[in-house]
């Protein structure tokens, strides 16, 4: 089967991209042609991860603003190529509807967040005048009405939608004027993007640890929650054997050590873009504080490696992922206190520590590259094949 993904950044941004790659990697093992079409060249020096060369790349025109001669670039390529099934990432519904007229070709576009996020600061002139003009609660209203908007695009244009959770899918089913048929509708989580297997006769290695992994951008991951939470457990003075450690890089970077550096803490290290895998194996505990997520790839990994998370309930997904108290940690949403309170526990006890590593490493395992690209395939058969 011939595969195309459309993306808008390629081959490295943030979990959209190394999701996209690890499992384009595995659709290659599986004797299928892989393709990528992208707008933005990004990259770094190491490379997060390793990408099979049998994959073909071809940057062009895939986001909105496109022009007709950017739907004839795409509908050559789709031909050119015998492309059977386009999965589009983070490119335009519209241009891939287009591009595949007259063909074969079958189209899933894919929803990577929650059905509303939550509504940030108007960031744009439409925004800002109509926030102007209507104030707080319409305003949010008419984010929601626009988000619902793109999403009814997103359906009718698609053969597929594709959510990251039933949980998204029944939220949109619920909240549409629409009534969709349910056929065209899905939901398959993101894989683990490594293959590994903590071995818990290490885990006396881990250090007094606690990890952040992700973009420092603080609309969406809200590092300054975190850092207060680290606050108050430095204030405590019974951890200064413990160390917060922020992992990754982000348009917020400045203005997060910053906020660091006014709130005096001394037991925090910023290790900028890595590669996580040694601090996972390393930590004892991971912290996440999103505003919204679609999946939260970083919690699962945490969990491969050994580490526990804990996460506020700020997302619906997240329930996929961590069952409170067993396989880690779920604390209400904009609650540090509870958080504190949460953390200081675990920090306190190693043996529960060790007790929810261990079921996390077990339930993360659902979560496969080869479970979930033999459910991607499943769904290409049935669009294709009928079957």
């Amino acid at each position: 089967m011939n595969i195309l993904y459309v993306m808008r950044y390629w081959p490295v941004y943030g979990g959209g991209e190394t999701i996209t790659v690890t499992l384009a990697n595995e659709f290659v093992k599986r004797g299928h042609s892989v393709y990528v079409v992208y707008t933005y060249d990004k990259s770094c020096n190491p490379m997060p991860y390793s990408i099979s060369p049998a994959i073909n790349s071809q940057k062009m025109h895939t986001i909105e603003k496109y022009c007709a001669s950017d739907v004839e670039k795409l509908q050559s390529y789709v031909v050119d190529n015998g492309i059977d099934v386009i999965i589009n990432q983070w490119g335009s519904t519209k241009l891939c509807r287009l591009a595949i007229r007259q063909t074969k070709c079958k189209l899933i576009t894919c929803w990577h967040l929650d059905v509303l996020p939550k509504v940030r600061a108007p960031h744009d002139i439409k925004e800002k005048i109509v926030n102007a003009i209507f104030r707080k609660r319409v305003y949010a209203r008419y984010v929601h009405w626009r988000q619902m908007r793109d999403h009814n695009l997103n359906y009718k244009l698609s053969d597929k939608y594709v959510f990251l959770s039933h949980s998204f899918l029944r939220e949109y089913v619920s909240l549409t004027h629409l009534k969709p048929d349910k056929e065209k509708l899905g939901a398959i989580p993101n894989p683990l993007t490594y293959t590994y297997d903590y071995d818990f006769n290490d885990y006396g290695k881990k250090k007094k640890q606690v990890l952040f992994v992700g973009r420092i951008f603080e609309y969406h991951k809200r590092l300054s929650y975190i850092l207060r939470i680290w606050k108050q457990i430095e204030i405590d003075g019974r951890y200064s054997d413990w160390k917060l450690v922020i992992v990754g890089d982000g348009p917020d970077m400045h203005q997060t050590k910053q906020f660091s550096t006014e709130l005096g803490l001394e037991q925090i290290s910023f290790e900028g873009f890595r590669d996580p895998r040694q601090y996972y194996l390393e930590s004892a505990l991971f912290m996440m504080t999103s505003a919204f997520e679609g999946f939260g790839m970083t919690l699962v990994e945490a969990q491969q490696y050994g580490t526990v998370p804990i996460a506020m309930d700020s997302y619906k997904s997240l329930h996929d992922i961590l069952q409170d108290k067993v396989n880690g940690i779920v604390v209400p949403d904009n609650d540090i206190d509870c958080f504190v309170k949460e953390l200081k526990q675990l920090m306190d006890d190693k043996e529960k520590r060790k007790q929810l590593a261990m079921k996390g490493s077990e339930t993360c395992r659902r979560f496969s590259v080869d479970s979930i690209a033999t459910q991607w395939e499943s769904f290409f058969n049935t669009l294709i094949d009928g079957k």
